[in-house]
């Protein structure tokens, strides 16, 4: 995630994208938040795996965002299959 975000120009975001990445990072400060408290406070953790999928595909949502805009921008006409 710091590497992502160190390599992020954000003065060539569109708007878009920028909330959109705003909305990322705020799910990734939920997940994060959520994870610490159920394991550390609560110490009531049923299933770490399903918490730490849910932070790791949250960071998979912003790291996909700005490949998308980067691919758009490189390239308009290839076609990119998931």
């Amino acid at each position: 995630l710091s590497n992502l975000l160190s390599e992020v120009d954000l003065s060539k975001i569109e708007p878009s994208v920028y909330r959109k990445m705003i909305i990322y990072l705020s799910n990734i400060i939920m997940d994060f938040s959520s994870w610490r408290k159920i394991i550390f406070i609560d110490q009531d953790a049923n299933d770490i795996h399903y918490m730490d999928s849910s932070l790791f595909s949250s960071i998979l949502q912003l790291e996909q965002l700005f490949k998308a805009d980067q691919t758009y921008e490189e390239d308009e006409n290839e076609l990119e299959l998931f």
